[in-house]
Protein backbone atom coordinates (compact mmCIF):
# COMPACT_ATOMS: atom_id res chain seq x y z
CA UNK A 1 0.00 0.00 0.00
CA UNK A 2 2.82 2.49 1.06
CA UNK A 3 4.38 2.53 -2.72
CA UNK A 4 0.84 2.84 -4.14
CA UNK A 5 0.41 6.31 -1.88
CA UNK A 6 3.74 7.63 -2.90
CA UNK A 7 2.79 6.75 -6.78
CA UNK A 8 -0.52 8.78 -6.09
CA UNK A 9 1.12 11.44 -4.15
CA UNK A 10 3.97 12.32 -6.50
CA UNK A 11 1.16 12.09 -9.11
CA UNK A 12 -0.94 14.79 -7.47
CA UNK A 13 2.41 16.72 -7.36
CA UNK A 14 2.74 17.10 -10.67
CA UNK A 15 -0.53 17.92 -11.52
CA UNK A 16 -0.49 20.89 -9.61
CA UNK A 17 3.02 21.82 -10.70
CA UNK A 18 1.90 21.46 -14.39
CA UNK A 19 -1.42 22.94 -13.84
CA UNK A 20 0.42 25.57 -12.48
CA UNK A 21 2.85 26.16 -14.72
CA UNK A 22 -0.23 25.89 -17.50
CA UNK A 23 -1.75 28.89 -16.14
CA UNK A 24 1.31 31.03 -15.49
CA UNK A 25 2.12 30.40 -19.33
CA UNK A 26 -1.15 31.00 -20.74
CA UNK A 27 -1.08 34.42 -18.42
CA UNK A 28 1.74 35.75 -19.97
CA UNK A 29 0.75 35.06 -23.16
CA UNK A 30 -2.44 36.87 -23.08
CA UNK A 31 -0.52 39.59 -21.21
CA UNK A 32 1.59 39.57 -24.70
CA UNK A 33 -1.70 39.92 -26.96
CA UNK A 34 -2.73 42.46 -24.97
CA UNK A 35 0.10 44.67 -24.97
CA UNK A 36 0.63 43.72 -28.88
CA UNK A 37 -2.45 45.23 -29.47
CA UNK A 38 -2.42 48.19 -27.24
CA UNK A 39 1.05 48.90 -29.07
CA UNK A 40 -0.84 48.95 -32.13
CA UNK A 41 -2.77 51.00 -31.21
CA UNK A 42 -0.76 53.87 -30.39
CA UNK A 43 0.98 53.22 -33.65
CA UNK A 44 -2.43 53.70 -35.68
CA UNK A 45 -3.16 56.98 -33.07
CA UNK A 46 0.86 58.15 -34.18
CA UNK A 47 -0.36 57.79 -38.56
CA UNK A 48 -3.20 59.46 -37.74
CA UNK A 49 -1.68 62.36 -35.89
CA UNK A 50 0.94 62.86 -38.42
CA UNK A 51 -0.69 62.37 -41.65
CA UNK A 52 -4.57 63.72 -40.82
CA UNK A 53 -3.87 66.40 -38.12
CA UNK A 54 -0.06 68.00 -38.59
CA UNK A 55 -1.01 69.48 -42.16
CA UNK A 56 -3.78 71.27 -40.78
CA UNK A 57 -1.77 72.71 -37.76
CA UNK A 58 0.21 75.30 -36.98
CA UNK A 59 3.43 75.27 -35.10
CA UNK A 60 4.47 77.21 -32.04
CA UNK A 61 5.27 80.82 -34.07
CA UNK A 62 1.60 80.49 -35.89
CA UNK A 63 3.36 78.90 -39.51
CA UNK A 64 1.45 76.17 -41.10
CA UNK A 65 2.83 72.46 -40.60
CA UNK A 66 3.63 71.41 -44.31
CA UNK A 67 6.23 68.73 -43.55
CA UNK A 68 7.35 66.41 -41.52
CA UNK A 69 10.29 68.59 -40.56
CA UNK A 70 8.51 71.60 -38.79
CA UNK A 71 8.82 72.09 -34.81
CA UNK A 72 6.65 72.37 -32.21
CA UNK A 73 7.18 73.64 -29.01
CA UNK A 74 11.41 73.62 -30.19
CA UNK A 75 11.11 69.69 -31.37
CA UNK A 76 10.07 68.12 -34.49
CA UNK A 77 6.50 66.78 -34.85
CA UNK A 78 8.19 63.07 -35.56
CA UNK A 79 9.81 63.29 -32.22
CA UNK A 80 8.37 60.56 -29.90
CA UNK A 81 9.13 62.35 -26.86
CA UNK A 82 7.69 65.74 -28.06
CA UNK A 83 4.23 67.69 -27.42
CA UNK A 84 2.85 67.33 -30.59
CA UNK A 85 2.27 63.76 -30.58
CA UNK A 86 1.66 63.37 -27.05
CA UNK A 87 -0.85 66.51 -27.22
CA UNK A 88 -2.90 64.83 -30.17
CA UNK A 89 -3.10 61.20 -28.87
CA UNK A 90 -3.75 59.47 -26.14
CA UNK A 91 -0.33 58.83 -24.72
CA UNK A 92 2.09 60.42 -22.38
CA UNK A 93 6.16 60.70 -24.30
CA UNK A 94 7.23 58.09 -21.98
CA UNK A 95 4.24 55.43 -23.54
CA UNK A 96 5.27 56.43 -27.21
CA UNK A 97 8.84 55.88 -26.83
CA UNK A 98 9.65 52.80 -24.85
CA UNK A 99 7.22 50.04 -25.14
CA UNK A 100 5.01 47.69 -23.16
CA UNK A 101 8.37 45.22 -22.54
CA UNK A 102 10.28 48.22 -21.47
CA UNK A 103 12.06 48.42 -24.50
CA UNK A 104 12.51 51.85 -26.84
CA UNK A 105 10.47 52.25 -29.84
CA UNK A 106 12.52 53.39 -33.01
CA UNK A 107 10.41 55.41 -35.39
CA UNK A 108 12.65 55.35 -38.72
CA UNK A 109 12.19 57.52 -41.95
CA UNK A 110 13.19 58.19 -45.14
CA UNK A 111 12.44 60.86 -47.76
CA UNK A 112 12.07 61.76 -51.18
CA UNK A 113 10.69 64.47 -53.43
CA UNK A 114 7.98 63.43 -55.27
CA UNK A 115 7.00 65.89 -58.07
CA UNK A 116 2.89 66.51 -57.73
CA UNK A 117 2.42 68.87 -60.97
CA UNK A 118 4.81 70.31 -63.38
CA UNK A 119 4.17 72.64 -66.39
CA UNK A 120 6.52 74.38 -68.95
CA UNK A 121 9.71 76.31 -68.60
CA UNK A 122 10.59 74.28 -65.15
CA UNK A 123 7.78 74.96 -63.29
CA UNK A 124 6.96 72.65 -60.85
CA UNK A 125 5.60 71.37 -57.48
CA UNK A 126 7.65 68.74 -55.49
CA UNK A 127 6.74 67.41 -52.04
CA UNK A 128 9.04 65.70 -49.70
CA UNK A 129 7.35 62.70 -49.01
CA UNK A 130 8.40 60.89 -46.37
CA UNK A 131 8.10 57.10 -45.42
CA UNK A 132 8.31 56.41 -41.93
CA UNK A 133 8.37 53.07 -40.19
CA UNK A 134 7.56 52.86 -36.40
CA UNK A 135 9.03 49.50 -34.37
CA UNK A 136 8.84 47.63 -30.75
CA UNK A 137 10.62 44.74 -29.75
CA UNK A 138 7.69 42.73 -29.41
CA UNK A 139 7.22 40.23 -26.48
CA UNK A 140 11.43 38.78 -26.97
CA UNK A 141 12.63 42.15 -26.10
CA UNK A 142 15.17 41.55 -29.59
CA UNK A 143 14.71 44.17 -32.73
CA UNK A 144 14.32 40.94 -35.57
CA UNK A 145 13.34 43.64 -38.13
CA UNK A 146 16.17 45.84 -37.89
CA UNK A 147 18.82 42.74 -37.31
CA UNK A 148 17.47 40.48 -40.13
CA UNK A 149 17.32 43.61 -42.94
CA UNK A 150 20.54 44.96 -41.63
CA UNK A 151 19.87 47.96 -40.11
CA UNK A 152 21.79 48.95 -37.08
CA UNK A 153 20.20 49.47 -34.31
CA UNK A 154 20.25 53.77 -33.46
CA UNK A 155 22.36 55.38 -30.97
CA UNK A 156 20.85 58.91 -31.93
CA UNK A 157 18.01 60.87 -33.79
CA UNK A 158 20.60 61.25 -37.34
CA UNK A 159 20.88 57.46 -37.36
CA UNK A 160 16.97 57.07 -37.92
CA UNK A 161 16.87 57.98 -41.67
CA UNK A 162 17.28 55.32 -43.53
CA UNK A 163 16.08 54.08 -46.93
CA UNK A 164 16.26 50.27 -46.18
CA UNK A 165 12.57 50.49 -44.52
CA UNK A 166 10.96 51.10 -47.94
CA UNK A 167 11.78 47.66 -48.78
CA UNK A 168 11.34 45.50 -46.10
CA UNK A 169 8.52 42.99 -46.26
CA UNK A 170 6.53 42.84 -43.47
CA UNK A 171 4.40 40.29 -44.42
CA UNK A 172 7.25 38.06 -43.85
CA UNK A 173 7.60 36.42 -40.78
CA UNK A 174 11.10 35.01 -40.66
CA UNK A 175 12.59 38.69 -41.04
CA UNK A 176 9.71 40.49 -38.55
CA UNK A 177 9.69 37.99 -35.89
CA UNK A 178 7.76 39.01 -33.26
CA UNK A 179 8.43 42.67 -33.63
CA UNK A 180 5.19 45.27 -33.48
CA UNK A 181 6.22 47.26 -36.92
CA UNK A 182 3.72 49.72 -38.53
CA UNK A 183 5.10 51.66 -41.96
CA UNK A 184 2.99 54.49 -43.60
CA UNK A 185 3.73 57.28 -46.05
CA UNK A 186 2.20 60.98 -46.53
CA UNK A 187 1.86 61.38 -50.12
CA UNK A 188 -1.69 61.91 -49.65
CA UNK A 189 -1.16 64.46 -46.97
CA UNK A 190 1.20 66.70 -49.56
CA UNK A 191 -0.79 65.65 -52.38
CA UNK A 192 -4.02 67.44 -50.16
CA UNK A 193 -1.79 70.37 -48.92
CA UNK A 194 -0.63 71.14 -52.79
CA UNK A 195 -4.74 70.69 -54.03
CA UNK A 196 -5.70 73.10 -51.62
CA UNK A 197 -3.09 75.78 -52.78
CA UNK A 198 -4.00 74.82 -56.69
CA UNK A 199 -7.72 75.71 -55.32
CA UNK A 200 -6.65 78.94 -54.26
CA UNK A 201 -4.56 79.57 -57.27
CA UNK A 202 -8.33 78.82 -59.31
CA UNK A 203 -9.91 80.75 -56.97
CA UNK A 204 -7.61 84.37 -57.75
CA UNK A 205 -7.20 83.64 -61.03
CA UNK A 206 -11.21 83.56 -61.53
CA UNK A 207 -11.67 86.30 -59.63
CA UNK A 208 -9.68 88.40 -60.84
CA UNK A 209 -10.42 87.80 -64.42
CA UNK A 210 -14.04 88.75 -63.43
CA UNK A 211 -12.51 91.80 -62.13
CA UNK A 212 -10.71 92.93 -65.05
CA UNK A 213 -13.83 92.04 -66.77
CA UNK A 214 -15.75 94.50 -64.92
CA UNK A 215 -12.83 97.29 -65.73
CA UNK A 216 -13.15 96.91 -69.22
CA UNK A 217 -16.65 97.35 -69.20
CA UNK A 218 -16.85 100.55 -67.19
CA UNK A 219 -13.84 101.40 -69.61
CA UNK A 220 -15.96 100.74 -72.72
CA UNK A 221 -17.75 103.60 -73.25
CA UNK A 222 -14.42 105.58 -73.85
CA UNK A 223 -12.89 102.76 -75.72
CA UNK A 224 -15.77 103.35 -78.07
CA UNK A 225 -15.01 107.01 -78.70
CA UNK A 226 -11.46 105.76 -78.88
CA UNK A 227 -12.04 103.60 -81.69
CA UNK A 228 -14.44 105.84 -83.55
CA UNK A 229 -11.46 108.05 -83.98
CA UNK A 230 -8.74 105.57 -84.96
CA UNK A 231 -9.48 107.30 -88.67
CA UNK A 232 -7.67 110.81 -87.75
CA UNK A 233 -4.59 108.39 -87.57
CA UNK A 234 -4.16 109.69 -83.85
CA UNK A 235 -4.01 105.71 -82.92
CA UNK A 236 -2.60 104.14 -85.11
CA UNK A 237 -4.87 101.03 -85.67
CA UNK A 238 -7.09 100.35 -82.51
CA UNK A 239 -6.77 100.67 -78.50
CA UNK A 240 -5.00 97.21 -78.28
CA UNK A 241 -3.05 96.99 -80.85
CA UNK A 242 0.67 95.73 -79.42
CA UNK A 243 -0.57 94.09 -76.16
CA UNK A 244 1.79 91.44 -76.00
CA UNK A 245 5.22 91.06 -73.69
CA UNK A 246 7.47 91.95 -76.69
CA UNK A 247 6.23 94.91 -78.22
CA UNK A 248 5.94 97.86 -75.91
CA UNK A 249 2.36 99.06 -74.40
CA UNK A 250 1.36 102.68 -76.47
CA UNK A 251 -2.14 102.81 -77.96
CA UNK A 252 -2.40 106.17 -76.53
CA UNK A 253 1.06 107.77 -76.96
CA UNK A 254 -0.05 110.26 -79.33
CA UNK A 255 -2.69 111.59 -77.26
CA UNK A 256 -2.65 114.77 -75.39
CA UNK A 257 -0.80 116.55 -77.72
CA UNK A 258 -0.53 120.62 -78.89
CA UNK A 259 -2.61 120.61 -81.85
CA UNK A 260 -5.65 122.01 -81.06
CA UNK A 261 -7.30 120.21 -83.95
CA UNK A 262 -6.54 116.82 -82.55
CA UNK A 263 -8.17 114.33 -80.32
CA UNK A 264 -6.79 114.69 -76.85
CA UNK A 265 -6.83 112.74 -73.77
CA UNK A 266 -4.75 113.95 -71.18
CA UNK A 267 -4.37 109.85 -69.86
CA UNK A 268 -0.96 111.26 -68.09
CA UNK A 269 -0.45 112.52 -64.47
CA UNK A 270 0.24 116.53 -64.90
CA UNK A 271 3.48 116.26 -63.50
CA UNK A 272 4.69 113.97 -65.92
CA UNK A 273 5.36 114.54 -69.60
CA UNK A 274 3.82 111.44 -71.68
CA UNK A 275 7.39 110.89 -73.06
CA UNK A 276 8.76 110.18 -69.64
CA UNK A 277 5.72 106.82 -69.09
CA UNK A 278 8.49 104.14 -70.26
CA UNK A 279 11.19 106.02 -67.75
CA UNK A 280 8.94 105.89 -65.37
CA UNK A 281 5.73 103.49 -65.12
CA UNK A 282 5.54 104.32 -61.83
CA UNK A 283 3.66 107.52 -62.93
CA UNK A 284 0.90 108.21 -66.14
CA UNK A 285 -1.92 106.26 -67.01
CA UNK A 286 -0.75 102.81 -66.10
CA UNK A 287 -0.24 103.59 -62.49
CA UNK A 288 -2.69 106.90 -61.56
CA UNK A 289 -5.44 106.97 -64.71
CA UNK A 290 -6.74 110.45 -64.77
CA UNK A 291 -10.64 110.64 -64.90
CA UNK A 292 -12.10 111.44 -67.51
CA UNK A 293 -12.52 115.63 -67.96
CA UNK A 294 -13.98 116.70 -71.10
CA UNK A 295 -10.25 115.45 -72.82
CA UNK A 296 -12.27 113.78 -75.71
CA UNK A 297 -13.38 116.50 -78.36
CA UNK A 298 -15.54 114.61 -80.71
CA UNK A 299 -14.90 115.37 -83.98
CA UNK A 300 -17.06 115.40 -87.10
CA UNK A 301 -14.34 114.76 -89.66
CA UNK A 302 -15.23 115.86 -93.36
CA UNK A 303 -13.24 113.96 -96.10
CA UNK A 304 -12.55 114.98 -100.04
CA UNK A 305 -13.37 112.41 -102.46
CA UNK A 306 -10.09 110.80 -102.21
CA UNK A 307 -10.85 110.38 -98.27
CA UNK A 308 -8.38 113.33 -97.51
CA UNK A 309 -9.46 115.09 -93.70
CA UNK A 310 -10.28 118.37 -94.76
CA UNK A 311 -12.12 119.93 -92.29
CA UNK A 312 -12.74 119.20 -88.78
CA UNK A 313 -15.64 120.50 -86.13
CA UNK A 314 -16.52 119.90 -82.74
CA UNK A 315 -20.04 117.95 -82.86
CA UNK A 316 -21.33 119.44 -79.82
CA UNK A 317 -24.63 117.46 -79.87
CA UNK A 318 -22.35 114.08 -79.86
CA UNK A 319 -20.16 115.85 -76.44
CA UNK A 320 -23.25 116.97 -74.54
CA UNK A 321 -24.74 113.58 -75.51
CA UNK A 322 -21.43 111.94 -73.21
CA UNK A 323 -21.05 114.27 -70.89
CA UNK A 324 -25.50 113.55 -70.25
CA UNK A 325 -24.61 109.89 -69.87
CA UNK A 326 -21.12 109.45 -68.63
CA UNK A 327 -20.30 112.82 -66.73
CA UNK A 328 -20.85 111.52 -63.41
CA UNK A 329 -18.59 108.56 -64.11
CA UNK A 330 -15.13 108.35 -62.87
CA UNK A 331 -13.29 106.43 -65.92
CA UNK A 332 -10.57 104.73 -64.63
CA UNK A 333 -8.04 102.77 -67.11
CA UNK A 334 -8.61 98.50 -66.50
CA UNK A 335 -5.83 96.79 -65.19
CA UNK A 336 -4.72 94.54 -62.55
CA UNK A 337 -2.84 97.11 -60.39
CA UNK A 338 -5.36 96.80 -57.61
CA UNK A 339 -3.49 94.24 -56.63
CA UNK A 340 -0.33 96.48 -55.30
CA UNK A 341 -2.29 98.08 -52.38
CA UNK A 342 -4.63 97.85 -49.24
CA UNK A 343 -8.03 99.24 -49.05
CA UNK A 344 -6.02 102.57 -47.54
CA UNK A 345 -4.07 102.96 -51.24
CA UNK A 346 -1.06 102.13 -49.12
CA UNK A 347 1.24 99.20 -50.53
CA UNK A 348 -0.19 96.04 -49.27
CA UNK A 349 1.54 93.54 -47.40
CA UNK A 350 -1.19 91.01 -48.58
CA UNK A 351 -0.67 91.32 -51.98
CA UNK A 352 -4.46 93.30 -52.27
CA UNK A 353 -5.79 90.16 -52.95
CA UNK A 354 -8.92 91.51 -50.97
CA UNK A 355 -9.30 94.31 -53.48
CA UNK A 356 -10.19 91.76 -56.05
CA UNK A 357 -12.47 90.28 -53.53
CA UNK A 358 -10.48 87.09 -52.37
CA UNK A 359 -10.71 87.89 -48.30
CA UNK A 360 -9.61 85.48 -46.63
CA UNK A 361 -6.46 84.55 -48.23
CA UNK A 362 -4.18 83.74 -45.29
CA UNK A 363 -6.61 81.13 -44.07
CA UNK A 364 -7.12 79.15 -47.54
CA UNK A 365 -3.48 78.97 -48.34
CA UNK A 366 -1.47 75.99 -46.38
CA UNK A 367 1.80 77.78 -47.43
CA UNK A 368 0.86 81.55 -45.96
CA UNK A 369 3.51 83.17 -44.22
CA UNK A 370 6.31 81.18 -45.79
CA UNK A 371 8.02 79.84 -48.42
CA UNK A 372 5.66 78.90 -51.08
CA UNK A 373 3.07 81.28 -50.19
CA UNK A 374 0.98 83.08 -53.01
CA UNK A 375 1.95 86.12 -54.26
CA UNK A 376 1.26 88.07 -57.64
CA UNK A 377 3.24 89.79 -60.18
CA UNK A 378 2.33 92.43 -62.39
CA UNK A 379 3.99 94.72 -64.95
CA UNK A 380 3.20 98.10 -65.75
CA UNK A 381 3.71 97.71 -69.37
CA UNK A 382 1.45 95.20 -69.81
CA UNK A 383 -1.66 96.23 -67.52
CA UNK A 384 -3.92 93.73 -68.57
CA UNK A 385 -2.07 91.07 -67.19
CA UNK A 386 -1.02 89.63 -63.80
CA UNK A 387 0.41 86.81 -62.78
CA UNK A 388 0.47 84.05 -60.22
CA UNK A 389 3.18 83.57 -58.19
CA UNK A 390 4.47 81.02 -55.55
CA UNK A 391 8.35 80.10 -54.90
CA UNK A 392 10.26 78.02 -52.69
CA UNK A 393 13.73 75.84 -53.19
CA UNK A 394 15.64 76.09 -50.07
CA UNK A 395 17.96 73.24 -51.63
CA UNK A 396 17.07 70.84 -48.79
CA UNK A 397 15.29 67.72 -50.04
CA UNK A 398 12.97 67.64 -46.46
CA UNK A 399 11.22 70.54 -47.83
CA UNK A 400 8.95 71.83 -50.82
CA UNK A 401 10.44 72.65 -54.14
CA UNK A 402 7.90 75.02 -55.99
CA UNK A 403 8.77 77.10 -58.70
CA UNK A 404 5.15 78.80 -59.90
CA UNK A 405 4.44 81.63 -62.29
CA UNK A 406 0.73 81.26 -63.86
CA UNK A 407 -0.07 84.52 -66.66
CA UNK A 408 -3.61 86.14 -66.40
CA UNK A 409 -4.97 87.14 -69.59
CA UNK A 410 -7.90 89.58 -69.10
CA UNK A 411 -7.91 90.31 -72.69
CA UNK A 412 -6.93 86.89 -73.90
CA UNK A 413 -9.38 85.30 -71.65
CA UNK A 414 -12.56 87.38 -73.02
Amino acid sequence: MQPVFFISLFSLIFLMFSSMTAGLSKNIMQANIERTRETKAMFAQVEIALNKIAFKSKDSSSKPIVDLTAEFSGKKITDLTGSFLSGHTSYTPSQLSVDQWNQKIYMFYSVENVALWGSSGGQKAEAPVTTLMLISAGPNRRYDTLVNSSIAIPTKDDDLENDKIKTIDLTDYSVVGDDIVIRFNNYEAMLDIWQRAEDLDNIVKNVSLDYYRSRLDAFSPLIQLSQRDVTSGLLGGDVFDNLDSNVEYDPFKNLGNDDDKSLTNEWNDSSNPIHDILVDPDHGFRKTPKEYDREFRLADYRRDIDGNIIDDEDNENQQLEFLATYGSVDFQYPSFDALEYDASGGVSSDQGFENIGVTNVSSMDPFAGIDGGIEHGYDYNEPEKAYIVRKSDTGDNKKWKIIKNVEIDGLGAL
